[in-house]
């Protein structure tokens, strides 16, 4: 019985422990004989039931710490491991030691099927590249995946993060890092760029256009007129502010942002206050209320953060600058779930204001 429960066994055992219920077990060596009497002549339970202490002892079996048993006499657990295959390492052990220098392979070498040519192509790379990395310059992800790996996506990818995780390197040791993508701009006056001094971030492709054109055909727009205008695209400004003073002279800015009336836009504007990338940052008031004038419906919204924080971050600015029926209608929207969209705000209706002024 014994020999038929270990061929049993080894069929299934795989390079990972497998759970197997015992009594689900049992049924499977039955099925091995051709008639339940014939299994009986083997033994039947009893000799089925020393073989899997034998093989537990052998170490092929391990019971699970499970209360629960087979219900059967003398009782069996319920639940067992059968244990992995030894599997050989399939790295030379002199070549992993030269490159312990600067790489720890300890999570490779306890898992021998990490042990692929593959890997080993990678940790080459790898090791070659960190003998001189102090003189390296810095680079993009893509950029450094490539020349390592041979694909630009590896290192963004799940399998390449694992893989340079296993090594305890991060994207720093490898002199890359991720760069966001960069926004789209225009300069609104003939200014150099260090003269330039007001910036407009909107949050919307459509306001951008709006603006831009508006801009390129009057001086301003009830007194404001900014050098640089900014199109955020929602939450992407987030990260690709980051950019702004690579892009731009390392000065003070007045910068404001103006976005939809809603918990996303508000999330995006204090989120954008907290990278203090910028000192100066604050709401466009004018454009807030010029909102206010142009909408003649509110929207309903689902799915939004609604970050009270957000609000109050919002509330504790406007109130602080003294715009107070502007703070109450922004959180009579939020309490009524409700959102003005930037959308309201085109050109036409930008353009009958200025001129009905002139």
């Amino acid at each position: 019985m014994k020999d038929i429960t270990k061929r049993k066994l080894l069929k299934i055992q795989d390079i990972k422990k497998r759970r197997i219920f015992i009594d689900e077990f049992e049924k499977e060596i039955i099925k091995s004989f051709s008639l339940f009497n014939e299994y009986h002549s083997y033994g039947g339970y009893e000799a089925f039931y020393q073989a899997v202490l034998t093989l537990e002892k052998e170490g092929l079996l391990r019971r699970q710490r499970v209360k629960k048993d087979n219900g059967r006499e003398p009782s069996l657990p319920l639940q067992w491991w059968v244990m992995p295959k030894a599997v050989v390492g399939k790295w030379n052990t002199i070549d992993m030691l030269k490159v312990s220098d600067l790489l720890n392979l300890r999570k490779f070498k306890g898992d021998p099927e990490l042990q692929t040519l593959e890997n080993w192509k990678h940790i080459i790379a790898v090791h070659t590249f960190l003998k001189e990395a102090s003189e390296r310059e810095l680079v993009s992800r893509e950029q450094r995946s490539y020349e390592l790996f041979g694909r630009e996506k590896f290192l963004s990818e799940k399998v390449g993060r694992e893989f340079l995780s296993k090594l305890g390197l991060t994207l720093k040791d490898l002199r890359a890092k991720i760069y966001s993508e960069p926004f789209i701009f225009s300069t609104l006056n003939l200014k150099p760029y260090t003269e330039m001094e007001l910036v407009l971030i909107v949050e919307n492709h459509s306001t951008y256009h709006t603006l831009h054109h508006f801009f390129q055909q009057y001086s301003s727009f009830r007194g404001f007129r900014p050098d640089l205008l900014i199109y955020g695209e929602g939450k992407k400004i987030e990260s690709s502010a980051k950019l702004f003073y690579d892009m731009f002279p390392p000065k003070e800015y007045d910068v404001y942002y103006f976005g939809d009336i809603d918990a996303e836009g508000w999330g995006i504007y204090n989120r954008l206050k907290e990278n203090k990338i910028w000192s100066s940052l604050q709401l466009s008031v004018l454009f807030y209320q010029a909102l206010i004038d142009y909408a003649h419906a509110e929207v309903p919204y689902k799915n939004h953060d609604e970050n009270p924080a957000y609000l109050q971050g919002v509330q504790e600015e406007l109130k602080g600058r003294g715009e107070y029926a502007l703070a109450n209608c922004i959180e009579e929207l939020w309490k009524k779930r409700q959102r003005l969209p930037q959308e309201a705000i085109t050109l036409e209706k930008m353009r009958r204001e200025v001129e009905r002024i002139e």
